[in-house]
């Protein structure tokens, strides 16, 4: 199996408030991967519906491997994501703080 390292990447969350939900107030969904070979990145995306039950994220972190620094994510919607070890949790990833 051929792997290709990503050198960049750039995430993409979408929230929302209607989805159907099982047995929690959350639902997270991959909705896929685009690979840009002229500006060599990688697009993540997902989406994170809440149904408004409390209590509500105090953030979100998508899990990465640890090998990638902190300047590999070039960029991130919505903005003000950081990559790194979550403190609380301790899961390295792609960290937002959901909008209030």
């Amino acid at each position: 199996m051929y792997l290709k390292r990503i050198s960049a990447l750039i995430v993409v969350l979408f929230f929302c408030t209607e989805a159907a939900f099982a047995n929690s107030h959350f639902s997270l969904s991959f909705t896929g991967r685009t690979y840009d070979s002229i500006n060599n990145t990688t697009t993540f995306s997902y989406t994170l519906c809440w149904d408004e039950t409390p209590p509500s994220l105090s953030h979100f972190t998508v899990g990465v491997c640890a090998d990638l620094s902190s300047n590999s994510l070039v960029s991130s919607s919505p903005s003000g994501a950081s990559l790194g070890q979550d403190g609380s949790t301790g899961i390295y990833g792609v960290k937002w703080d959901p909008p209030r």
